[in-house]
């Protein structure tokens, strides 16, 4: 062998090709010594990745909800509703009058149903707060309406229309499938 690590090989007859250069590589030399890392320091920084995650994915990531924001209607009780939240945390935050001229806001979770946002009796039910007036609001709503919703439906980036749903409980069954309100979004 050869200093530089190549085999020893007979003299080649004149005219004869040369052999092929070998690639350059790393210049002989010390090597270079090998830094370890404590596993203790992977486990920080994987750790740190999995916070950073987590950060990002639960409170800083688009919530993709197209409903979100403040919309208004022009003739209606309801003058203000605000959506808000991300996924199964959707709420819907509603102002206006009631009968007597006496402003009212009142919040309730609401879900997505396909394309459109829905809230329903037991949804107003859970928000009336303690368990006794639930229990008040979903009798009134069983009394009154058959299977109620109120459904959000997006017309367009700007406009939604909210259409109440349901069958009144009476001597005469009329439908409710035909009310409906365009709200516009202002923010």
């Amino acid at each position: 062998m050869t200093q530089d690590g190549g085999q020893v090989r007979p003299l080649d007859p004149p005219g004869a090709p040369a052999p092929p250069l070998k690639a350059a590589g790393r210049a002989p030399g010390p090597r270079r010594p090998r830094v370890h890392v404590p596993r203790r320091v992977w486990i920080a920084v994987v750790l740190a990745a999995v916070a950073v995650f987590a950060v990002w994915y639960f409170a800083l990531r688009d919530t993709g909800n197209p409903f979100a924001g403040t919309w208004t209607a022009a003739q209606a009780p309801i003058s203000r509703v605000v959506i808000s939240g991300p996924g199964r945390h959707i709420k819907a935050t509603f102002s206006g009058k009631d009968l007597s001229g006496t402003a009212q806001t009142f919040t309730v979770a609401a879900h997505k149903d396909g394309a459109d946002l829905v809230v329903t009796a037991a949804d107003f039910a859970a928000a009336a707060g303690d368990a006794a007036t639930a229990m008040q609001v979903r009798n009134t709503f069983a009394a009154i309406v058959k299977d109620f919703r109120l459904v959000f439906t997006r017309r367009d980036a700007t406009h939604l229309t909210v259409t109440v749903e349901g069958t009144f409980i009476g001597i005469i069954k009329v439908s409710l499938a035909q009310r409906s309100i365009v709200l516009t979004k202002v923010d």
